[in-house]
């Protein structure tokens, strides 16, 4: 049986990093890679995926999902508080939900970067420690 590894922010420093050390491990020769791409994507590769779209649209979650094995969730961002509601809460609960209900899901992993450590886009009138 084909795996099917879903990752969320594969484009930026972590999922770039992650994906190019996953397809030369040979112990994850049957997975196929598939990542959700919103602003940028991926170079071509025989064993990647791309599904364009946001985090924040259910029905786009829904068709990343689709016979996905595992989920390497690493989307996060830092723009607007709005968008970071629309990633960070938004996202994690259709990928969660779509996870419960998939006849083919088995492993959820989430992975922070940096962005969940404070990449403020508003001055804050206190030092930041």
């Amino acid at each position: 049986m084909t795996k099917r590894l879903l990752i969320t922010g594969a484009t930026g420093k972590v999922g770039q990093a992650f994906i190019t050390r996953f397809w030369e491990d040979p112990h994850f020769a049957d997975f196929t890679v598939r990542a959700l791409c919103h602003n940028r994507t991926l170079p071509p590769h025989d064993r990647l995926e791309i599904v364009r779209g946001s985090l924040s649209d259910q029905d786009v979650v829904n068709q990343a999902m689709d016979g996905v094995t595992h989920v390497l969730h690493l989307a996060t961002c830092k723009e607007t508080p709005d968008d970071i509601m629309d990633v960070a809460i938004k996202g994690m609960f259709w990928l969660l939900e779509a996870s419960r209900v998939s006849p083919s899901f088995q492993q959820f992993i989430l992975i922070g970067g940096d962005a969940g450590m404070g990449h403020f886009v508003y001055p804050h009138p206190i030092p930041v420690t």
